[in-house]
């Protein structure tokens, strides 16, 4: 379906508009929504879209966002996402580009629909979605008019629309689905064809049989399982095995910022790190007596050096540090600059240690990391065993260590990206062992889809080819509609004000 920009009920928590003055409600309804925006901003043949109702859209885009952005900057540390993020490195679209375009591009489709609603005098009837709308405004009238329309009318003005503006906004929207039924239901006067979808069934869909051993001991569960040899002795084995320990003297090359610094005094900084680094290795001082001048504010909060596992260092200090052996120097650049590294022996009570990539205990990972190594050696001798046939594919009963499926169909780009490249891979028969460090470990078999699966998937198919074929055909009148470029140079999502925000 069209994205309905600005269709989304966005709910705030905001004051009711308190009326002033008693003598404001001496102005006309007019008067009052004298805030409602006219101008044709966009028109069709004789359709027109107003430069209110567009403000409107923008303010609930902007607000919707503005929401998100909030969300996933809270929840995930670092992210700083916002209107000037980049949304597409190679083209450098931001997110304001991106919303900005796609605001642009719904209004024009929305003359268009409103055009061909008129021409195939095509109307709304469906109550409850009209029920729906005047919800939406009633509720607003009660968070943001007092309870009343004169309130909600000097509200909405804010945005340049009034009452009727927005409930026709709404209407235009559930409308959408008006002229989608007419061109592509049942008895649409452009209906899919069927082997269109059948088509795009086998294009987009494949199906594969599972066995699945999970590192946890239920679906959704967060607990791990405990298999046999995951003992201390063995948690502390897989830690020395795992693990190393680093000291370093740090020379950055990059600011505070992570940008890198001039030129001259890179060279500068790589030049007094070699000479340190050829002092220490020639016994002429010792790292010990040079380590207060590392840059790495890292260096006072583990004064003992590092202890970590691959996959948490640059590539470069990790590659080293598992190459070195105890007592070894070693001069490596990285992206934050040369380090003089010496490798530090691992003593038994660095396990006790938190893993510096987060706030898990170290003991607490080699736990989990050696769990996986064990159950992945378990389903892959047991993958061995299907290939040379002595086990057999198949349900293994209730005391069975893997959980098995006969069959799931999935459209690509829905599964987990390891699995589906795995079975997109396969032939119909072939098997695969394929790991999910998030999950655990699958054995995949490719098998051929049924009728009966094309059947319980034929509704969802065709729906996705009516909406990419209501699109195009929307699309295909898009460069018709005229724009008033003077009026739309007016607005900016970067300067415009959220809906409902103070």
């Amino acid at each position: 379906m069209i994205k309905s920009i600005g269709g989304k009920k966005v709910k705030f928590v905001r004051k009711a508009v308190v009326l002033l003055l008693a003598a404001a409600m001496l102005f006309s309804f007019c008067a009052c929504a004298s805030g409602a925006e006219k101008t044709v901003l966009f028109s069709y043949e004789g359709t027109d879209f107003y430069s209110g109702t567009f403000s409107y859209m923008l303010s609930s885009e902007k607000a919707y966002y503005e929401q998100q952005f909030a969300y996933i900057n809270y929840y995930y540390s670092g992210a700083n996402l916002g209107w000037s993020s980049v949304l597409d490195e190679e083209t450098g679209m931001t997110y304001a580009d991106a919303v900005w375009e796609s605001l642009v591009l719904n209004a024009k489709r929305m003359v268009i629909v409103n055009h061909l609603l008129k021409q195939y005098n095509l109307k709304l009837t469906d109550e409850s979605a009209v029920s729906t709308i005047e919800g939406y405004i009633e509720q607003d009238m009660e968070d943001y008019g007092d309870g009343n329309e004169y309130g909600l009318n000097l509200f909405y003005a804010d945005y340049g629309v009034d009452i009727d503006m927005v409930r026709d906004y709404y209407l235009n929207n559930a409308s959408l689905s008006v002229l989608r039924d007419y061109l592509y239901g049942d008895n649409g006067i452009q209906k899919i064809a069927a082997d269109a979808v059948r088509e795009s069934f086998d294009e987009q869909y494949y199906k594969v049989e599972s066995i699945f051993f999970n590192y946890y001991t239920d679906t959704g569960s967060t607990t791990l399982k405990t298999p046999e040899g995951v003992t201390d002795e063995a948690i502390a084995e897989y830690f020395k095995e795992n693990y190393v320990k680093i000291r370093h003297i740090l020379f950055k090359t990059i600011d505070d910022s992570r940008n890198p610094l001039p030129d001259d005094q890179i060279a500068v900084k790589k030049a007094e790190a070699q000479e340190l680094y050829d002092r220490i290795v020639a016994g002429e001082t010792t790292f010990d007596d040079n380590y207060s001048k590392s840059e790495d504010g890292g260096s006072t909060t583990y004064p003992d050096g590092y202890v970590f596992t691959y996959d948490e260092m640059v590539e470069e200090f990790e590659e080293a540090a598992f190459e070195m052996e105890v007592g070894e120097y070693r001069l490596v650049e990285t992206s934050n600059g040369w380090h003089i590294m010496c490798k530090e022996e691992l003593e038994d009570d660095d396990i006790e240690g938190t893993s510096i990539s987060g706030s898990t205990k170290i003991e607490t990972a080699c736990k989990t990391a050696l769990t996986k190594k064990l159950i992945g050696e378990q389903a892959a001798a047991f993958y061995e065993q299907i290939k040379s046939g002595e086990a057999e594919f198949a349900d293994g009963g209730d005391d069975a260590a893997y959980a098995y499926d006969a069959g799931t169909v999935f459209k690509t780009g829905e599964s987990d990206e390891a699995l589906e490249e795995a079975a997109l891979a396969l032939k119909t028969g072939e098997t695969a062992l394929v790991t999910v460090d998030a999950y655990g470990v699958y054995i995949i078999k490719r098998v051929d889809t049924t009728e009966e699966d094309f059947n319980a998937k034929y509704s969802a198919v065709e729906s996705t080819l009516i909406d990419e074929a209501y699109v195009e055909y929307l699309d295909s009148f898009v460069d018709s509609v005229t724009v008033n470029e003077e009026e739309l140079a007016k607005y900016d999502i970067n300067t415009a004000k959220a809906l409902g925000s103070a």
